[in-house]
């Protein structure tokens, strides 16, 4: 079987040495991007181009109306502290909350000061 040659000797592997070349070679040499390319993709970059220069098309009627209809979004309210009622856990959490009730504190946790913000937290 003979191996074919390359006669401009460019690559090692088909230069028709019996042996092989002194760096193994690398399949993924020609795929590797330069650092000046990283980070760009010039297909994305003229998509988004366009997305941003293109002025925005006009409405039609019915989203007109219907911009007109939205009432927008409810501000958020926020409960006083004295005000807030807890929530009962989700099914087959409470299998999760009770096992860890009987289950002793890991070296780790027990070694965590805890959260100092909150004194009540270290009363007995």
């Amino acid at each position: 079987m003979t191996s074919p040659r390359d006669p401009t000797l460019t690559d090692p592997y088909l230069a028709g040495s019996p042996l092989p070349p002194g760096t193994p070679r690398d399949p993924n040499a020609g795929t590797v991007v330069d650092e000046r390319e990283r980070g760009k993709d010039e297909g994305r970059g003229e998509v988004v181009d366009s997305l941003l220069t293109t002025p925005a098309r006009p409405l039609t009627h019915d989203e007109k109306e219907a911009a007109d209809d939205d009432p927008g979004r409810a501000p958020r309210v926020f409960a006083p502290a004295e005000e807030r009622v807890p929530v009962p856990p989700a099914p087959g959490h409470e299998q999760l909350i009770e096992a860890g009730l009987h289950k002793p504190a890991s070296p780790e946790a027990a070694a965590h000061p805890g959260d100092r913000s909150d004194p009540r937290e270290f009363e007995s």
